[in-house]
C-alpha cells in the first residue's frame, strides 16, 4: 500500500461492507456503525481544526488518509469492541475519557469509554506517522489498537461509602474517639452500667436533613485573558508539581501585573497589593483582617485569596452551629449517653474556618469582590485547575454525647455567613479511618461561584493533584498503635471537567515524605514510602496502584537504615534520594508498571531535599552537604547544589556540585518548592538563603571554629556547561550590609524571586526590588514603609 494514489472512493465502499460483515455478531452502538464511521472519515477531511487539515489537499493523499483512518478504525473497533464485550479491559492502564463522551447508559462509578471521534483522531494521527515513516496500514492499525486499549476501559469502582445518616457518622466518630483515647469515656454510643462502658447498637432509619446540598460546580466559563503584550517574553509561573495544576503562593504575576501578599509585623496588618510590573506603580490594595496568613491565585480576570478566617468572624460563624447533635439524629436513636465531667454542654464551642475570596480584577485599580466561600477546619492546601478551585481543610471531630453541639461532629460550609452542616450523604466513611478528623474538600468555579463540598472522615496529611485526580493521604497506624507499624491511607477523587467525585480508597505500607512522593501517570498512582522491617530498621519502597488503588507493582526494601529525603517522577522514571551518611540517588524504571526495577544508583556525600528537572536528562538537587565528625556522627555543613546527569539510567552521575556556607546555613526552598525559581531560557535558578561561614575550622577538624552570618538574601545561579556559577546576589534590605540582617528579621528577609523578561523581582514583607538580569543593577524599588 505504498502507492496511495492508486486508491479511489470505491475502496471505502468495500471497507464498509467488510466492517458490516465482520460485525454482524456484535451489537454495536449507532456511533460505531459503518456508515457513521465513513461520515466521520469525511469529517476528518473537512474539519479545519483537525490535524488532517494540515495534510496537502492532494486527492490521492486524502484517499490514503481515509483508507489509513478506516483501517485503523476497523482494527480499533474489531479488537477494542470485542474486548469490551468480553470484559477484558485492563484497569491498570486506564485513562477515563471526558464526561461529555461517556455513553448515555454508563453506570454510576464507572469510567467513561473513549468516543469514536477520539479513535478517528488517533487514526489520523497514526496516518501522519505511517506516511512519514513508510509504515504499512496493518502496522499503523496495530499501533492505533494498542493506544485504544489504553484509552477504552471500564472501571467498576466500589460502592460510594457515603453515610446514610448522621447516626452512622457519629457512631464512626465516637468509635475513633475511644480508639485514640480509651480512658476518656463518653461518646454518643457509650452508656454506663456499674461503672463500665459498653457499646450499644446504632439506630437505623432515615434522618430528616435540614442542611441543603451545595450546588454542583457549573461547567467552567472561559476566563478573560490579560491583554496581550506587544512582544512575547518569558513570564514566571509558580513552581508547581504538575504542569497545568496551579498552587497558591504569596506572589503571582501575569506578565503585566504583579500581585503580592505582605504582612506588617509591627501592627499585624495584612493586604494584597497589585502593581504595574513595568514601573512597580501601586494600582490598588485589598485589605485583609489583621494577622491574616494568606496565599492567592491569579487566572485571567480573577484573583482568588485563600486564608484562615479571623478568630472574631469564626466565633460568629460558630454560634449558628450550636444545635445539639441529638436534634439531627433519627427519632429512635439511642441518646442515653454519659457526658464526661470535662465536657460542659452549656459551653459555646468555637471552630476554625478557611475561606476563598474571589475578586474580579478586570479593572486592576478597583478589584471587586464577587464570591466568598467558607468551610470549616484549618487550612491544608489548595489547587486551581482551569476555572475550578479545590480547597482542602482539616476539621477535628470531637465526641462527647448527644447534647453536644453539632459543630463538634459535622463539618460545615457555605457562602458568606450562610454556613450549614453538610448533609449525611456528603460525608464519606472510607475503610481507612485513623483519627476523628475530617478532610473537608470543596470545588468552586471561580467564574460562576458555584461549589460542591464533601468530607472524608480520617485525618488528611498531604494532597497531590493531577489534571484528572485529587489524592488525599493520611498516616494509618496498626492495631497496636505502634510507631514502627505505619501505613499511608489514600483517597482518590475524580476532578475531570471541574468535578469532585469520590472514587475509591486504598492503603500502602510506610509513610510518605511530602506531596512529591505521589505521582499519577497513565491512570496509575506511583507512591514512594519509608517503612520499618522486622528488625525495626527503615527501608524504602515504591508502589504502583491501578485506578482502583489496588497494588499492581512494587519495589521494596531499598536502602536499609535510611529514609527518603526527596522524590521526583519524570515520565516512566522515578528519582529517589535516601540518606543516613551518604546520598544514594536511585533511578527506578516504571516502563513496565507491574515490574518496576532499580536501573541505577549513585552515592555521594550530603543529600538533596528538593529535586528539580532541568530537562529529560538533567536534574538539579538542592540539599545539605554533610561530614562525619570525630564521634562518628553526621553533621550538616552548609547548603549543597548537585547537578545530576541521568541520560543513562543505569549510570547516573553527579557532574557538578556547589557548596554554600557551613553549619546553620539554610533556605526556605529546602522545604517549600514554591521558593525555588528556575528560568529555563536563561538557565538560572534562584532561592532565598541564609549563609553562615565557619572561621578557624580546618579540614581535619571542621567542627571547630566560630560561625558568623556572611550573607542573607537571594541567590541567582546559572546552570550551564556542567557547572554552577553565581551570577547575582540580592542582600536582604537592598543596599545595606547583608551581615546586619538575619532571617528572623522577617520584614527584611527576601522570600521570593520571579522574572518577567529580562527583569528579576525580589519580595520581602517590606519591599519589592527590580534588577536587570544582564548585570544585576537595581532598576526599581517599592517600599511599603
Amino acid at each position: 500500500m505504498s502507492n496511495y494514489d492508486s486508491f479511489d472512493e470505491n475502496d471505502l465502499i468495500e471497507l464498509k461492507e467488510l466492517i458490516d460483515r465482520d460485525f454482524e455478531r456484535f451489537e454495536l452502538p449507532e456511533s460505531l456503525k459503518s456508515e457513521n464511521l465513513i461520515h466521520l472519515l469525511d469529517d476528518i477531511e473537512d474539519r479545519g481544526d483537525n490535524k488532517a487539515a494540515a495534510v496537502p489537499a492532494k486527492k490521492g493523499k486524502v484517499i490514503w488518509l481515509k483508507w489509513a483512518s478506516a483501517a485503523a478504525c476497523f482494527a480499533l473497533i474489531f479488537f477494542g469492541w470485542s474486548g469490551y464485550q468480553k470484559n477484558t479491559a485492563k484497569s491498570d492502564i486506564a485513562v477515563a475519557a471526558p464526561a461529555a463522551t461517556a455513553p448515555a447508559a454508563a453506570e454510576p462509578g464507572t469510567a467513561a469509554v473513549a468516543s469514536t471521534s477520539m479513535k478517528l483522531e488517533m487514526a489520523a494521527k497514526a496516518y501522519d506517522v505511517a506516511d512519514e515513516e513508510k509504515y504499512s496500514v496493518s502496522e499503523m492499525a496495530a499501533a492505533a489498537v494498542a493506544e485504544a486499549e489504553e484509552e477504552e476501559v471500564e472501571i467498576d469502582y466500589p460502592e460510594q461509602p457515603s453515610a446514610k445518616s448522621y447516626d452512622e457518622v457519629i457512631e464512626a466518630i465516637d468509635k475513633m474517639t475511644v480508639k485514640n483515647n480509651p480512658t476518656a469515656g463518653g461518646g454518643r454510643f457509650y452508656t454506663a452500667a456499674n461503672g463500665a462502658v459498653t457499646e450499644s447498637a446504632p439506630a437505623a432509619g432515615p434522618v430528616m436533613l435540614t442542611a441543603p446540598k451545595m450546588a454542583a460546580a457549573a461547567p467552567a466559563a472561559p476566563a478573560a485573558a490579560p491583554e496581550p503584550m506587544e512582544d512575547a517574553i518569558s513570564v514566571y509561573e509558580t513552581n508547581t508539581q504538575v504542569k497545568g495544576v496551579d498552587e497558591s503562593d504569596i506572589v503571582k504575576t501575569d506578565g503585566r501585573y504583579i500581585y503580592h501578599y505582605h504582612f506588617d509585623l509591627e501592627d499585624g496588618g495584612a493586604e494584597v497589593s497589585i502593581f504595574g510590573a513595568s514601573n512597580l506603580s501601586l494600582l490598588s490594595t485589598i485589605k485583609l483582617p489583621d494577622y491574616s496568613d494568606a496565599e492567592m491565585y491569579v487566572s485571567g480576570n480573577r484573583l482568588v485569596i485563600v486564608q484562615q478566617v479571623d478568630a472574631k468572624t469564626a466565633a460568629k460563624l460558630s454560634v449558628k452551629l450550636q444545635t445539639p447533635v441529638s436534634e439531627k439524629l433519627s427519632d429512635n436513636a439511642d441518646t442515653d449517653v454519659i457526658i464526661p465531667d470535662y465536657y460542659d454542654k452549656n459551653q459555646t464551642y468555637n471552630s476554625n474556618f478557611i475561606e476563598a475570596i474571589i475578586f474580579d480584577i478586570s479593572d486592576h485599580k478597583s478589584p471587586r469582590e464577587l464570591h466568598r466561600f467558607r468551610q470549616e477546619g484549618t487550612y491544608v492546601s489548595s489547587r486551581l485547575s482551569g476555572n475550578t478551585l479545590y480547597l482542602i481543610s482539616n476539621k477535628r471531630a470531637n465526641g462527647g454525647g448527644g447534647e453536644m453541639p453539632i459543630i463538634r461532629y459535622i463539618p460545615s460550609a457555605g457562602k458568606n455567613n450562610d454556613i450549614m452542616p453538610l448533609a449525611a450523604e456528603q460525608i464519606l466513611l472510607p475503610p481507612y479511618i485513623e483519627k476523628p478528623n475530617f478532610a473537608v474538600v470543596s470545588s468552586m468555579n471561580i467564574q460562576s461561584g458555584k461549589s460542591d463540598t464533601k468530607a472524608v472522615l480520617g485525618m488528611v496529611d498531604e494532597i497531590m493533584m493531577s489534571k484528572k485526580s485529587l489524592f488525599l493521604t493520611a498516616t494509618v497506624y496498626g492495631e497496636n498503635r505502634n510507631y514502627y507499624d505505619r501505613s499511608t491511607g489514600i483517597s482518590r477523587f475524580d476532578v475531570t471537567d471541574g468535578g469532585l467525585k469520590y472514587l475509591v480508597s486504598g492503603k500502602v505500607e510506610g509513610y510518605i515524605d511530602d506531596q512529591f512522593s505521589l505521582d499519577e501517570y497513565n491512570g496509575m498512582l506511583r507512591i514512594a514510602t519509608t517503612s520499618y522491617n522486622d528488625d525495626r530498621n527503615t527501608v524504602n519502597n515504591l508502589f504502583v496502584l491501578d485506578q482502583k488503588l489496588e497494588k499492581i507493582g512494587e519495589v521494596t526494601g531499598l536502602a536499609e537504615d535510611e529514609r527518603i529525603y526527596s522524590v521526583r517522577f519524570m515520565g516512566e522514571t522515578a528519582y529517589v534520594v535516601t540518606f543516613k551518611e551518604t546520598d544514594p540517588l536511585f533511578v527506578i524504571d516504571f516502563s513496565d508498571p507491574t515490574k518496576p526495577i532499580v536501573k541505577g544508583e549513585l552515592k555521594i556525600p550530603g543529600f538533596s531535599e528538593y529535586l528539580h528537572p532541568i530537562d529529560e536528562n538533567t536534574l538539579v538537587g538542592l540539599g545539605m552537604n554533610t561530614y562525619v565528625n570525630h564521634n562518628g556522627g553526621v553533621i550538616e555543613d552548609g547548603l549543597k547544589l548537585s547537578l545530576f546527569d541521568v541520560s543513562d539510567p543505569t549510570d547516573p552521575k553527579e557532574t557538578a556540585s556547589y557548596l554554600i556556607g557551613n553549619t546553620q546555613s539554610s533556605s526556605e526552598a529546602l522545604t517549600n518548592h514554591k521558593a525555588f525559581m528556575y528560568y529555563p531560557e536563561k538557565k538560572l535558578i534562584g532561592f532565598p538563603a541564609t549563609v553562615y561561614t565557619s572561621y578557624g575550622a580546618t579540614s581535619a577538624r571542621p567542627w571547630n571554629g566560630e560561625r558568623k552570618l556572611s550573607f542573607s538574601g537571594y541567590l541567582v545561579i546559572r546552570v550551564a556547561d556542567d557547572r554552577f556559577s553565581v551570577v547575582g546576589t540580592v542582600p536582604d534590605g537592598g543596599n545595606q550590609s547583608a551581615g546586619g540582617f538575619m532571617r528572623n528579621d522577617l520584614d527584611q528577609a527576601i522570600e521570593r524571586g520571579i522574572y518577567i523578561g529580562n527583569t528579576l523581582y525580589t519580595f520581602s514583607q517590606s519591599r519589592i526590588m527590580a534588577f536587570s538580569i544582564d548585570d544585576f543593577t537595581q532598576i526599581g524599588e517599592y517600599k511599603y514603609k
